[in-house]
């Protein structure tokens, strides 16, 4: 071991990821991190900023990385400051999104065998068994390890957050290992970078675009690996090349522009009517970079399959397990793999112009408006959530940032909000835990050099699991702008239990023992401006005081708790077992003419 004490093993690990470009840090100090939070405090170029848990610090970093896409260094104590990080770095997994998750533990001549002990020393839990489902790769550091040989480590581990299908990786430091002397000048062994494999699926790759380009009713799916990738530019060319329709998945709703004719919505089991009829309606479908999973297709994906072929080019070859159907073509392979292979060739084209027509007739068949006029009536004292995201729409910047709960909130967004070109969106898509929005608030505005612009939408329930985070965004003076739904707790619970139990309703509003507290004083006492919006016409001049302010702010939104989400996709139970219906069969139920209407573009004989 090098015996130079000017540097410990703690800041050669955060020295290297400075090296790798890991700028910013999220994370709640601890003992057994003590080495490593003052290796943070010395490193030149690394901001950290400290959360008020440890599962805010994660979804933090998430949110950061989804906006930036590299990976933010979430930095935990052992045993409880670990078992805290979980859920965030749980949903970076699922959204593969990037992260270093840089955690401390016991000194490794007491750790416990925990294949006989629970536990050995105090705050000690089975640390690598919680993390490692969750992360790509973790990597525990040991006190015979040299300074080459942890950065070789290290370095293979960051590589890994970023390669293949990106997530979150894991580096454990036993609290003996983080002050051990180590040689700085270890530091100036150069970080090679990890050669990309040959993708030998070309021909698959072209294959797929011919048979898309030769359909009578192509759609290309987008889903958020578009921007995961880095490929959005390369994405919107293509479209624009050869003037195919596109729908989204809700994790890129953002990747919609509705000024463009092409633009077919978002699809899913929550989402828009019109896009789930779009894609179901299609003959091919080419979806780059989504998982394909039940938050895209619903439940009754053979009824969405049909007679359609389907070509999933996915970097993960995990997704592919979920199929077992000729029509569906996995294809594994990035999409820089995907467009090296279609550069330069030529492909002959089937008449696309009926369908496209057919495109604007169901865009304008089935319209917000129609949507609107279908929902539930919400009583005179309150608002519609649909509509207050669609004024939200109209009113907000071209540069806004807009992080979203994970309830009606998302929901109303994605059904009603008119996303403009260069606008972000972003949203937990696959855990959707609650809670997820405040943190993710908090990465965002350090994800922007805009947070003026800044605007979270999310609900009561939601925001009480991670509230403690607004001392952060109102201490740090973040301008950004919090709506709050306030429809009286979990409306999607309420939803639920309201389908398959009647009104009997357990936890999720105030009568069913579920407290929540008043918004204006829990505003105020954090230290952010509050306003109550009470008629749609005040969006534009609340927004308008809010840029010119320059303050955190929460604004109220008195939501009828009564509204549900709609449209969507209803499930029943028949005979003991689940029953749903396709994925474009959405409740409400369409009015009959407008039913034939659409029905009727498109003949079946």
């Amino acid at each position: 071991m090098e015996k130079d004490p000017s540097i410990t093993a703690s800041e050669l690990v955060v020295r290297r990821l400075r090296q790798h470009g890991v700028s910013q840090a999220f994370g709640v100090v601890g003992g057994a991190i003590m080495y490593i939070t003052d290796a943070l405090r010395r490193c030149d170029g690394m901001r950290s900023t400290f959360t008020h848990h440890e599962q805010g610090a994660a979804i933090a970093a998430e949110a950061y990385s989804k906006l930036t896409h590299r990976p933010a260094l979430v930095f935990a104590t052992a045993g409880p400051g670990t078992t805290n990080v979980i859920t965030g770095v749980a949903d970076a997994y699922m959204d593969s999104i990037p992260m270093v998750v840089l955690i401390g533990d016991v000194r490794s001549t007491i750790a416990a065998d925990f294949n006989k002990q629970r536990y050995n020393a105090p705050q000690e839990v089975n640390q690598a068994g919680l993390m490692r489902p969750i992360v790509k790769e973790y990597l525990y550091l040991k006190p015979d390890m040299d300074a080459k040989a942890i950065l070789a480590l290290v370095d293979r581990t960051v590589h890994a957050s970023n390669s293949g299908r990106p997530g979150p990786v894991c580096i454990s430091m036993p609290l003996d290992v983080q002050g051990m002397p180590c040689d700085a000048s270890a530091l100036a062994t150069p970080i090679v970078a990890s050669p990309r494999p040959a993708n030998a699926n070309q021909a698959a790759l072209r294959g797929a675009m011919q048979a898309l380009l030769q359909a009578k009713r192509p759609l290309v799916l987008l889903g958020a690996g578009v921007r995961i990738a880095g490929m959005a530019e390369q994405v919107e060319k293509l479209m624009a090349q050869h003037s195919i329709p596109w729908c989204v998945t809700i994790g890129a709703v953002d990747l919609q522009d509705h000024s463009n004719p092409l633009s077919g919505g978002c699809v899913g089991p929550t989402s828009q009517r019109a896009a789930n009829t779009l894609f179901q309606v299609s003959d091919c479908v080419l979806a780059l970079a989504t998982s394909f999973d039940q938050s895209v297709t619903g439940f009754n994906i053979a009824d969405l399959i049909g007679n359609k072929k389907i070509y999933l080019v996915n970097v993960d070859p995990g997704e592919n397990l979920r199929f077992n159907d000729d029509r569906i073509h996995p294809i594994e392979a990035g999409l820089a793999d995907f467009f090296a292979a279609i550069e330069y060739q030529r492909f002959s084209t089937a008449d696309h112009g009926p369908w496209r027509a057919q495109v604007q007739q169901v865009k304008a068949t089935l319209t917000p408006q129609l949507e609107a006029g279908m929902r539930t009536t919400v009583g005179p004292d309150f608002l519609s959530a649909y509509d207050v995201s669609a004024e939200l729409s109209r009113n907000l910047p071209a540069d806004a940032t807009v992080v979203l709960g994970i309830s009606l909130d998302a929901h109303s967004v994605f059904n009603a909000f008119q996303v403009t070109r260069g606008q972000r969106v972003i949203v937990s898509r696959n855990l959707g835990p609650m809670g997820w929005d405040v943190p993710a608030l908090l990465g965002a505005a350090f994800a922007t050099d805009k947070p003026q612009s800044l605007v979270l939408i999310t609900g009561d329930g939601s925001l009480m699991l991670n509230v403690q985070e607004l001392a952060v965004i109102a201490g740090m003076q973040i301008p950004a702008c919090i709506l709050v739904f306030n429809n009286d707790g979990y409306v999607s619970i309420r939803t639920t239990q309201s389908n398959f139990f009647g009104t009997q309703f357990f936890g999720c509003n105030t009568v069913s023992g579920l407290h929540l507290p008043a918004l204006e004083p829990l505003a105020r006492g954090f230290g952010l401006e509050y306003d109550s919006l009470n008629a749609l016409s005040d969006v534009g001049p609340l927004l308008a005081k809010h840029a010119r302010i320059g303050k955190p702010r929460l604004v109220e939104c008195r939501i009828d708790p009564g509204q549900l989400r709609e449209p969507r996709l209803v499930s029943k139970v028949v005979d003991g077992k689940f029953k749903t219906p396709a994925v474009h069969d959405m409740t409400p139920a369409l009015p009959a003419d407008v039913a034939q209407s659409v029905s009727g573009l498109f003949p079946t004989g």
